[in-house]
Order: structure tokens, then sequence, then C-alpha cells
């Protein structure tokens, strides 16, 4: 799909003016910064607080000034500081994002917004970094979160002049923010002024953006998300599984849409571009009956034809990592099933031995009965070579979760605190 180039100021105008005709309650009434707006303009921004806001931001903003003229930074926008007070000040400056980052926010937006580099990578930098980490300090309370600073963050988004790693590195954090104060409108028509079919920097901005609409866009993004899936370009194609794997705590519709839609590309023998990323949603899905079912008829077909291997073998390693004992270690079902394709991936002549390997490190590696010892056991004297390394290894994991076993148990008969937790 090709998208128009727009002139900057044209866009600038167009998300101002979205703000104003759609109506959206959420978005605020402050008027956005301009790019050549003063970094005082930011100590204006600060919502009250428990604490004097104006004056941490006032702070910040000296560090950032500090660091700004005396450090150097390189292609990926990181800071080097040479001198013991200006490492000092890059310390404080860290804290503070850690500790205050919504409220020194408009800051880094202004910051984001200069014409400068110096500035403008600092802030990219720190977006990188922190951003997503800042904005979910206030996911509960988006409110904190001024409508104002958020478009004051997409707006240095819209300069055409170079796509560098500056906006790659801020575009992340631009898209959580935008998203979780509901300006999907803002968000979308920012990521389409970077055509992927133009450039590849383009295409990476993109990409980059679009790993980051779901996490609060959830659902409402989702149409888009597909539509990037479709695109011939395999970045992209990646980015639009991984913005669905990067939003947190799915709900039984929010399952059913994503599984629905990944059950479409998980089969596909090639999935190693998208690093079985299709095949990992379907793990997370929350209707297991369903989808463990159809991951393990998939991985037999792979092992019939002949090309079982990672990273699809790591979502069927997954399938039982976290789950209950009761479930892990039950006569059948999901994990007995995947338990038995795991030992058949190992016996497996037809498979690349790395991958037979692999198959035991994962046996030992989730499942830790004596069932599994006497398997690894098997396997380290009659095999040879990498597989009889690989269950080498595993046993000595084994010896050592005993020998911790039996201490735990000296301790508890003698009476002792116990010291240390059982490896896995």
């Amino acid at each position: 799909m090709q998208y128009r180039r727009w002139n900057p100021s044209i866009l600038a105008l167009f998300i101002t003016a979205a703000l104003i005709t759609t109506g959206c309650s959420k978005c605020g009434k402050k008027k956005a910064e301009t790019p050549e707006a003063d970094m005082s303009a930011a100590v204006d921004m600060a919502e009250e607080d428990t604490f004097d806001p104006a004056g941490t931001q006032l702070t910040f903003r000296n560090h950032f000034d500090m660091l700004v003229k005396g450090c150097t930074f390189d292609a990926f926008n990181k800071p080097t500081c040479e001198s013991d007070e200006l490492k000092e000040t890059q310390k404080a400056y860290f804290k503070m994002v850690e500790e205050h980052g919504i409220v020194i926010l408009p800051v880094l937006s202004t910051g984001l917004a200069g014409k400068t580099d110096p500035p403008r990578k600092l802030a990219a930098y720190t977006l990188q970094e922190k951003g997503p980490q800042m904005i979910a300090a206030v996911a509960e309370t988006p409110d904190k979160l001024d409508s104002a600073v958020v478009q004051n963050m997409l707006a240095p988004l819209l300069d055409r002049n170079a796509v560098d790693l500056v906006p790659r590195a801020s575009i992340g954090t631009a898209m959580e923010a935008a998203t979780l104060k509901q300006m999907d409108d803002e968000a979308l028509g920012l990521l389409r002024t970077y055509n992927p079919e133009e450039t590849k920097g383009e295409m990476w901005v993109h990409a980059e953006g679009v790993k980051h609409l779901m996490v609060y866009g959830r659902l409402r993004t989702f149409d888009y998300v597909k539509e990037v899936a479709k695109n011939p370009q395999i970045p992209l194609q990646l980015a639009a599984f991984e913005a669905a794997w990067n939003m947190p705590a799915w709900t039984d519709e929010e399952s059913a849409a994503i599984c629905e839609w990944a059950s479409e590309y998980y089969q596909a023998d090639d999935d190693v571009k998208w690093k079985a990323m299709p095949a990992k949603l379907l793990g997370r899905c929350n209707d297991r009956t369903k989808w463990d079912g159809a991951l393990i008829e998939e991985a037999k077909r792979r092992v019939d034809q002949g090309i079982y291997a990672r990273p699809f073998a790591d979502a069927i390693r997954d399938l039982c990592k976290d789950r209950p004992d009761e479930q892990r270690y039950a006569e059948s079902g999901a994990c007995a099933d995947t338990r038995a394709l795991l030992i058949e991936v190992t016996a497996a002549k037809n498979l690349p031995v790395e991958e037979r390997a692999y198959a035991v490190t994962s046996i030992a590696s989730i499942w830790t009965d004596e069932k599994t010892e006497a398997f690894v056991r098997e396997q380290f004297a009659t095999q040879n070579g990498v597989i009889k390394k690989h269950a080498a290894a595993a046993l000595k994991k084994i010896e050592l979760r005993q020998k911790v076993k039996e201490n735990v148990e000296k301790q508890k008969e003698s009476g002792e605190p116990k010291k240390g937790h059982e490896p896995r």
C-alpha cells in the first residue's frame, strides 16, 4: 500500500484539527508545544502532586542541559560523559527518570521537539530506555498524562527532514502514550506518514511504532495491526505479531480474536522469518483445550516432514513450562502429549542432531522427576556426539538438584534454617 508523503506543517495542522473534531473527552484542552518552544515552557505543564513538580522539572532540566552541553552522543543516541561531575549528573538524571518519570516527561518531550541533535538525541535515548516504564507508571491513572505533552511527543516525529535513529528510538513511547490517552487517530495517522515502501529507514520507524500499538491500544488498533501483517516486508509482518505479543493480560475476548488471527499463520513452513511468533501467540491463548492440541499436531507434522526446528520448538517447549505440577506430571493431557512428542523428536533420525539434543534439554528442564532422569541417563549411555553432550549437561543439573534436595531435607530434620533454592 502506498502512502502519500505529507508536508510537516500540514500534518501538524492535521493532528491539531483531529483533536478538535473528534470530540475526544480524554484528549485535553492544552495547546501542543511547537518544536521551537523553549524548554522553560515544560515547567508550566506540571500537574499538582504532593511535592513541588515545578522544582523537580527545573532540577531535571538543569541536569538535561548539562548532559547536552558536556557529553557526546553516538549514532544510537547513547551519551558518553567523561568528567566525574558529568558522570554524577548522569546518575542523578536517570535516578530522576526512575522516580519522577511522568513529572519530567514534559522536559523530554520539549527536548525531543527541538531542532538540534544533542537535545533530541538525549531525549530520544531516555525515552527508548525508560519511556515504556514511565508510561506504565500512569497506566491506571491516564489523566495524569497531559494530552498536550503527548502531542509534543508526536510533533517532532512529523519532521521529514531525516529518518534517523532519533524518531525510531522515541516512536515506541510516543505510540504508547498516544494510545493510553486514546488518541488512536493521531497515532495511526503518524505511522502512516512513514511509508515502508519508500526507504528502509521509514520501514524500520514504522515497524517500531507498530510493535507498541496494542500495549494500550488493545483491540482498538488490532485492525491496523492485521493490515500491517499483510505487508510484503518481513520486518513489518514480524512487528505485527510482536504487537499482539506485547499486549499484556489478554481478556477472553481479546484472546479469541488474537488466536484466531494467529491460527492463519502458525502452519507456515518458513515461519522462522516471524521467529515462530504465531505459534508462541497460540501458546498464550486462554482456551488451552483448543490450541494445545493444534500446536502438538502441527509439531507432529513438522517432525514427519523433517522440518521441526527452533524457534517453533521453543513454542512447544514452553507449552508446559509454567503449568502447575498436577498438569505437568499428569499421565494424560497436553503436558503428557508434549513430553511424548519431545521423546519422539529425540529419536527422529530425519531431524538435525542439534534439534534432537535440544529436545533432551527441554525435557530435563520442564520435568524433573525420576522418569526424566531415567530418560536422560539412557540418552547419555546410548547416544554419541551432540546428544550425549547435552545429556551429560542435563545429568549434572539433575544431580545438583538432588544434592540441594537432600540438604534441604537434612536441614529440616536438624531444625536448621533453609538455605538457597532448588535450581530448575
